[in-house]
């Protein structure tokens, strides 16, 4: 799991309330190397609001709530998800602080948060893992284009016999930028760039009967099934975690 939002993957977190991506406008900027994203934005829920490819996408959502501050979803290469490390480190360490169980307990350093991201620069680097940021846009003192305020991983199977396959992992949003559609963004995102890679058959996993588990369900994804005991919460109370599955074909 992951905290601080939702969680995937007993590590990787969404959004802390699962109707936070349902019904608020997000002014996001999806840049067009997120590839395939394009081809999912018919299957896939939305925000009213979502720029991609320079079109904004109008899904007939109610909007309640408009962001005051505009993010773009963007795909990282090795360079700059090295350079991203701090703010990643930052993101993760407010996901614990928020109650989150992403991997970590209460307590956990800048330091180990740090380096639980710098692990996965070789997976990055050989195009195994792909890192998806929300990021503010229009930052002024940033050259990196802004602050990173939530993440997914798409994590592909290396194995022979499963070249089909990915894991969603690490789906976290900062708790200063929820309720903003991040969280179903980076999702659609992470889903549409495994649809255009081939990889159409995906699994992930959450804390069971979380607001996280609410919002994969509300995606698409399917219970597999339910293990009890199987990670501690950031409070060092263990806590039972689903599995999920999504066959993006369908």
């Amino acid at each position: 799991q992951d905290g601080g939002a939702v969680q995937v993957g007993r590590g990787d977190v969404v959004s802390e309330d699962a109707t936070d991506d349902l019904d608020d406008r997000v002014d996001l900027r999806l840049r067009p190397r997120v590839q395939g994203f394009s081809r999912l934005l018919d299957h896939a829920l939305l925000p009213a609001g979502v720029v991609v490819d320079g079109v904004v996408q109008d899904t007939g959502m109610t909007l309640e709530r408009a962001a005051t501050e505009p993010y773009e979803i963007v795909a990282l290469d090795a360079d700059a998800y090295v350079a991203a490390i701090p703010d990643l480190a930052s993101l993760l360490l407010d996901a614990v602080a928020g109650g989150a169980s992403v991997n970590f307990l209460a307590g956990v350093t800048a330091t180990d948060a740090a380096a639980w991201w710098t692990a996965r620069v070789p997976a990055i680097a050989a195009g195994t893992t792909t890192a998806f940021v929300a990021r503010s846009v229009d930052s002024g003192h940033r050259a990196d284009g802004g602050i990173i305020v939530g993440s997914t991983l798409l994590i592909r199977s290396v194995n022979q016999n499963s070249p089909h396959r990915a894991e969603i992992a690490k789906v976290l949003v900062h708790r200063s930028a929820r309720r903003r559609g991040l969280g179903r963004a980076l999702m659609v995102a992470a889903e549409a760039r495994a649809m255009a890679d081939g990889r159409w058959l995906l699994i992930l996993d959450t804390e069971a009967g979380t607001a996280a588990d609410a919002f994969y369900r509300s995606l698409g994804w399917q219970e597999l099934g339910t293990m009890p005991n199987h990670a501690y919460r950031a409070d060092g109370v263990l806590a039972p975690t689903t599995w999920f599955w999504k066959d993006l074909r369908s």
